[in-house]
């Protein structure tokens, strides 16, 4: 291929992994409904309140923000200080404002979460091309893989939130890049990747695991003896450098260290568990990124024949991957992200096997046309997916279209009662006060920020959420704003009989049990960790559900 054209396709790829990765990327804001983003936010910004690089001395102050390792937070530090510094000198010299006004409504600070997220995922992609190029000497093999990768479902829909599996993800394909690097000294590919795998770690403990990467590659790829890595200097400083890193993040914030004791190596764990934890994940690539799956096992063909050096290093890392997770965890469909790249690899180069083998039955004529086929299975199969999910993520959430209802047809000061998953209306401090009375440990620093502000176009409106008291009375209100699924799980009676007082004013349809949230679950997958619950939805759960989130009705009290 000429390679002119390549970059220009390969400027196109990226530009194309950007753009599905940006679109919707203010879902859902400024409610914080997608979990495990507000740990690394509000974690940073934690940091800056406190003016502290070191949670573990402010433990108390950080342990109800934040239990995640601090890594990822000091990469958002730079970006949100540039943005209060900005809002303090333009829009208000007042700090105490300043803090009430950001918290009432962080937008900005999840915006930026998630466009480095939606950056690095794009970079991993750019990583997978420069990575299979060096692999298999073939421009077109790397396309191939990116393309795959820049479409992968899975990876889209995390590269959209500012959670950590995009991050390390991203470090853990740089970690190979640096070992694929061969004009580069041993020692240095090897302390480079191990420097980044131990960076990883400080972003999620989990990634710990990624380290097998290098005896792997030592042994299989770069077929080295055991002998020879244990008299090789480099390798115990690239051991020592990674387990320095992890031991630095634990230090920090002890508290970053989200597995309870019961989580590891816990009981019931059996043969049959232990391969039902393969099939399990092969199920999620089943439904969710199919065309990935069918050229990885394509893929897996051809390089038993050609690279078997490098499908042993990959094949041994997923089976002890998987394994590790298994015997010291439990398995959840989101573990699987970090071996997307690997699978992007595989499936790039059976692609072009593929290809290769119709040019030798074949003439070149028929195999452009093979070709572009095999291009528009990958954009239809994939692509279509993806342009479902950020079509529902441009809807938004439910929860935002019945606030964006309430706040367009009901006048500010209307006594709403709001019972949803991380749902609420900007409330009034009368409102707050009520609340505080029913359940003083339900206030958030939302809450406070909002009493304090006293917004001119707030509701009293009673936030259920967090309320943990059932004392109230819900007559006394004009709007009722429900999440069916919410009211079920909380057990709150008094709303059914409720509804036959109250008319319903607009239906927003969506889930109607949480396992089928496509934000927060690749589809459904596992919902506890002692039992594998097998996924139902994938490419037919998209085009079923009509708005992303759960379903919310609005009724007026009459």
């Amino acid at each position: 291929m000429d390679i002119k054209k390549s970059k220009l396709i390969l400027v196109a790829i990226l530009l194309l992994a950007l753009g599905v990765r940006l679109i919707g990327i203010d879902y859902g804001l400024p409610l914080a409904l997608v979990h495990d983003e507000p740990p690394f936010i509000f974690g940073a910004l934690k940091m800056l309140e406190l003016k502290t690089l070191i949670p573990a001395l402010h433990s108390s102050d950080f342990e109800s923000a934040m239990y995640y390792p601090p890594y990822l937070s000091y990469l958002y530090l730079p970006f949100f200080a540039l943005v209060i510094g900005f809002k303090y000198l333009f829009v208000t010299h007042d700090l105490a404002l300043l803090k009430n006004l950001l918290t009432a409504d962080p937008t900005i600070f999840f915006l930026i979460a998630r466009i480095i997220s939606a950056f690095l995922g794009t970079a991993t992609v750019y990583l997978v091309y420069l990575i299979s190029k060096r692999l298999f000497n073939s421009y077109k093999t790397a396309l191939l893989s990116a393309l795959f990768l820049a479409l992968s479902y899975s990876h889209v829909l995390f590269s959209h939130w500012g959670r950590h599996w995009v991050p390390v993800t991203f470090i853990f394909t740089l970690a190979i890049y640096f070992l694929t690097r061969t004009d580069w000294s041993d020692s240095k590919r090897y302390l480079l990747s191990a420097l980044t795998l131990g960076l990883g770690v400080g972003v999620n403990y989990q990634m710990a695991v990624g380290i097998l990467i290098l005896p792997l590659w030592y042994l299989f790829y770069n077929r080295r003896s055991i002998r020879e890595a244990l008299s090789a200097r480099y390798v115990w400083q690239a051991l020592a450098v990674f387990a320095s890193l992890g031991v630095l993040a634990y230090v920090l914030y002890p508290a970053g260290l989200p597995v309870n004791s019961s989580d590891v190596i816990n009981s019931g764990k059996s043969l049959v568990g232990f391969l039902t934890g393969y099939a399990f994940h092969f199920s999620t690539f089943i439904f969710n990124d199919p065309a990935l799956l069918l050229f990885t096992l394509i893929g897996i063909f051809f390089a038993w024949k050609r690279e078997r050096n490098l499908l042993y290093t990959l094949l041994s890392f997923i089976f002890l991957y998987i394994a590790v997770f298994y015997i010291l965890l439990f398995q959840v469909d989101r573990y699987i992200i970090m071996l997307l790249p690997m699978l992007a690899l595989l499936a790039g180069y059976g692609a072009n096997a593929f290809l290769e083998r119709a040019e030798l039955a074949t003439n070149r004529n028929r195999v452009t046309l093979v070709t572009r086929l095999l291009v528009a299975i990958i954009l239809l199969y994939s692509g279509a997916s993806v342009a479902r999910l950020n079509f529902l993520l441009l809807k938004n959430d439910t929860r935002i279209q019945a606030i964006n209802f309430i706040k367009s047809n009901i006048p500010a000061g209307a006594k709403i009662l709001v019972a949803g998953e991380q749902m609420r209306i900007s409330s009034t401090p009368e409102a707050i006060a009520e609340q505080e009375k029913l359940d003083p440990d339900s206030l958030r620093s939302v809450d406070r920020a909002e009493r304090e502000l006293d917004l001119p176009d707030a509701y009293h409106a009673l936030n259920l959420y967090t309320v943990r008291s059932k004392a109230f009375d819900p007559t006394v209100y004009n709007y009722l704003i429900l999440d069916q699924d919410f009211i079920t799980r909380k057990n709150l009676p008094s709303f059914n009989s409720l509804r036959g007082k109250a008319s319903k004013l607009v239906t927003f349809e969506g889930y109607e049990r949480r396992t089928q949230d496509l934000v927060n679950w690749l589809g459904g997958g596992l919902s506890a960790r002692e039992t594998l619950k097998w996924f139902a939805g994938g490419f037919l759960h998209l085009w079923s559900i009509p708005n992303a989130g759960p379903t919310v009705v609005v009724r007026e009290i009459k």
